[in-house]
């Protein structure tokens, strides 16, 4: 049994068998092209950057509609980044001018936009370092036409453990049968982590290397209200979780029983619960909850 301490993004207790997601990389053909093939890259870099930009807003669309304008937000800024004339005019000189294949040109252009967040004192900003791989990383897949990443095949419970999971990802979650997340990487004001915490199901993040010391099948137990992660946990270990989680489960029905009944104090006086939401989807959490 190991036990393995984090950060928290959002409360409660999951158990299952760990899928671990491996980074996703492309070969990139490090190579010039002939003065005949530029029109060719051009071209499919042009499609690319319309290809991204058209599914970068689908999904903001369909995030805005779920969980509201600011998780679109992450989406509307990678929108932003490709729209950036500077971005894709440095990608196409580097083409035309050195006859760079695309995928390599854009890589490149893109790894330099990325050391000048990391160069940045604020640490929000910083953070945004993820988002520019993950846009490198849908330019890239549209480019050199690899299959789109996708955790839709997940046919039962599990708990995903990555190094990290890129928005693209963490905005696919609700429709997958992941419970709950272990990720090396991340921290508290990552898009990542806005993202996991709208979702609702326990996660813990910065563990800095669970995804090495965790193999597919193992059994995880994920524990958000502590901000651990237990690795193969012994049997008393386990039976004591699965009480926590039924427990969890349980409160969560007992107070769905009171949420109908008056606010009142013995004394008499009326207390008005209000619910503090940030997206659409938490305000009618709280009127079911009875706020």
């Amino acid at each position: 049994m190991e036990i393995l301490r984090g950060i928290s993004v959002a409360p409660g207790v999951a158990i299952g068998e760990a899928v671990v997601l491996e980074a996703e990389d492309y070969p990139i053909p490090y190579r010039s092209v002939l003065a005949t093939e530029v029109p060719r890259e051009l071209a499919s870099l042009a499609s690319a950057f319309d290809t991204s930009i058209k599914e970068l807003t689908a999904q903001a669309k369909r995030l805005n509609a779920q969980l509201g304008h600011d998780a679109a937000n992450v989406f509307e800024w990678h929108i932003g980044v490709l729209k950036d004339d500077k971005l894709r005019n440095s990608i196409e000189t580097m083409v035309r001018e050195e006859r760079a294949a695309a995928a390599h040109a854009a890589s490149m252009v893109m790894r330099k936009y990325q050391q000048r967040f990391m160069q940045m004192s604020d640490p929000l900003l910083v953070e945004r370092v993820r988002d520019v791989q993950d846009i490198e990383r849908r330019l890239l897949r549209n480019i050199l036409g690899g299959a789109r990443e996708d955790l839709a095949h997940l046919s039962r419970p599990v708990i995903l453990v990555a190094h990290d999971l890129t928005p693209t990802q963490t905005a696919q979650l609700p429709e997958t049968k992941v419970a709950g997340v272990a990720l090396d990487a991340g921290a508290a004001t990552s898009h990542t982590a806005i993202l996991l915490r709208s979702w609702s199901r326990p996660g813990v993040i910065g563990l800095n290397d669970v995804s090495t010391r965790v193999s597919g099948g193992d059994l995880i137990i994920v524990d958000g209200t502590n901000q651990l992660v237990i690795v193969n946990p012994n049997e008393a270990t386990l039976e004591e979780y699965r009480r926590r989680e039924a427990a969890f489960v349980r409160l969560g029905d007992e107070l769905d029983e009171l949420k109908d009944l008056p606010a009142m104090t013995r004394d008499g006086h009326r207390i008005y619960l209000c619910s503090n939401i940030e997206f659409p989807r938490e305000a009618r959490v709280g009127i079911a909850k009875g706020s």
